[in-house]
């Protein structure tokens, strides 16, 4: 993944590093699958190297499948359009790739060469069995949970179909963008934060862009043209006046002194020329050549390039700007800018029609770029989440040979990812360019867990158990590497929660809530589920003497 990165050229950010983080533990998260696994076989076996080829064999299909679920859920961000994005997306796939070779070509290679492991004594209780501690007692009850008919059960699916309706209602509600003025970096009690906040009071902190485009000069409608000119003027008055500007600089606001100047300094020519000038022989239009001169004496006073700043093409007039200067770049304030400068165009330029060439271009500068990837992210959330729900579906309901099984892990996947939505409302997270990322990967992040739990399960069936000794069996052993995997994922994010960073805090808890989530998805709901209804791809694999005893239990009950 990092030779990827380098040969591509793609910057490492440093505020992003749990990213890393994140696909560094899923690759180790199918090596722990692997490897328990392969103790099974080795139990069984009794043959090192035949233990590496079976595993190998019935862990290969759910691996990929896996393997395919890691990379839908971040490879579809790069489809955006934004660069920072694709860098991550693309890079993260081959990442996640690359598990495919390390754990099922290197791994099985490695562990042919290494002597067989041993039981410590220690750890095993005079008759030969485990001890018997609270953390065990604790775990065969949660074993027994799924399989045991009753209330418990009952509630815990309850309580799954409750989640994802929590979920979905916010997801409705969820923010996007920033929320708070200042850097995302930081907490916002930091200290950087809080003078940024008190600056941005009465200091300008970002900058907006709105572009006229219009004919070139000498037509009456060029960018200084005294209907377009105080045209802007209105323009900047009026948004300063609905509050979320705190200046604007048009090039009015450059003619406006240059006119009172060359007319002895006197306050009453500190406007707009005039567009017609009135004698008794005839009627002439004077502003746009008084605009023009005024526009000559102020380009031979300035220095090169500085004239670019009020219009692109100098010394054409066909582009022109507006700087907006704002004290943040929060979703909402953004959002009310664009409104505002919507609504002055239906009711002050449309009706005019002196303006009737002029077109405005809005947002431009860095906070049009904050709005710009708003509009992005919302948009790319809602595609990438259906995307990546569409190929654990395909992949799922091919490698199952079953449409319920597509079905049953959308839910599953739907049902642990939608707490997202949840901690991000909680916490008042909005959807970023630094938080898609991380709730892409936590979509396939933990539909893993329900894989490989739901493959074992059938893998039991099919070998002669029934379906409640195989998903015993199933949460013993795959049930066992699933909470390795997740306490050794745990255990490396972590530490950034207690970075200083608000983006590593923020992050790094909404995956181990996530983890979390998945984890009891896919290790306590979708057994509990398969065996409550006893759904068809797993129980054709059922022996005609198990499904004999099966259906006079069923009779029984």
């Amino acid at each position: 993944g990092l030779g990827f990165v380098s040969l591509m050229g793609y910057n490492f950010d440093p505020v992003m590093l749990v990213i890393p983080f994140i696909l560094t533990a899923r690759d180790l998260s199918h090596g722990i699958q692997w490897q328990g696994r392969y103790y099974d076989e080795l139990d069984r076996l009794d043959d090192k190297i035949l233990a590496c080829a079976t595993t190998t064999d019935v862990m290969l299909p759910p691996g990929l499948l896996s393997i395919l679920a890691d990379i839908a859920g971040i490879i579809f961000i790069s489809f955006g359009g934004i660069p920072v994005l694709k860098e991550i997306g693309l890079g993260g796939a081959v990442w996640l790739a690359s598990s495919l070779t390390m754990v099922f070509v290197f791994q099985p290679i490695f562990m042919s060469f290494l002597p067989r492991p041993r039981i410590r004594e220690r750890w095993l209780a005079p008759s030969g069995q485990r001890r018997a501690t609270p953390l065990r007692r604790l775990t065969d009850w949660l074993i027994r949970l799924p399989v045991t008919p009753g209330a418990a059960r009952a509630a815990l699916l309850a309580a799954g179909a409750a989640f994802i309706v929590w979920g979905g209602i916010s997801g409705q509600r969820a923010h996007v963008g920033y929320e708070t003025p200042g850097t995302p970096l930081y907490r916002p009690d930091a200290k950087v934060n809080r003078d940024t906040i008190q600056i941005g009071k009465f200091f300008p902190i970002d900058e907006g862009w709105v572009v006229l485009s219009t004919p070139d000069y000498p037509d009456p409608q060029s960018g200084i043209g005294p209907e377009v000119l105080r045209m802007s003027d209105d323009l900047s008055a009026y948004l300063i006046s609905r509050g979320d500007v705190l200046a604007a600089v048009p090039f009015a606001s450059i003619i406006k002194p240059l006119n009172s100047m060359f007319h002895n300094g006197h306050p009453k020519f500190i406007a707009i020329p005039t567009g017609f000038q009135q004698s008794k022989y005839q009627k002439t239009s004077v502003g746009i050549e008084l605009g023009g001169n005024l526009w000559f004496l102020f380009l031979g006073g300035t220095a090169p390039g500085e004239m670019e700043r009020f219009f692109a093409h100098n010394p054409h007039m066909t582009s022109s700007c507006i700087r907006l200067l704002l004290p943040d770049h929060t979703y909402s304030r953004l959002n009310r800018l664009r409104d505002d400068i919507q609504a002055f165009i239906v009711e002050r330029i449309k009706p005019d029609p002196q303006l009737s060439d002029v077109q405005l271009h809005y947002l431009g500068g860095e906070a049009g770029l904050f709005l710009a990837a708003n509009d992005v992210l919302k948009q790319l959330d809602f595609i990438n989440i259906t995307f990546v729900l569409l190929v654990i579906y395909i992949c799922c309901a091919f490698t199952f040979r079953s449409l319920t099984a597509g079905a049953l892990f959308i839910i599953s996947c739907v049902m642990a990812n939608f707490g997202a939505f949840i901690y991000m409302n909680a916490r008042g997270i909005g959807l970023t360019i630094d938080t898609i990322p991380v709730i892409s990967l936590g979509i396939g992040l933990g539909v893993d867990y329900g894989i490989y739990t739901v493959a074992r399960i059938r893998d039991e069936v099919a070998g002669g158990a029934s379906i409640e000794d195989s998903i015993t069996t199933a949460l013993h052993t795959t049930g066992a590497a699933v909470f390795s995997t997740f306490a050794v994922m745990v255990a490396g994010i972590l530490p950034w929660a207690f970075s200083p960073l608000l983006f590593h805090n923020e992050m790094s808890l909404l995956l181990i809530f996530l983890m979390g989530t998945n984890m009891i998805a896919g290790v306590l709901i979708l057994p509990a589920y398969i065996a409550w209804q006893k759904p068809a791809f797993v129980t054709r694999y059922l022996q005609p003497k198990v499904q004999a005893a099966q259906a006079m239990t069923v009779a029984s009950d």
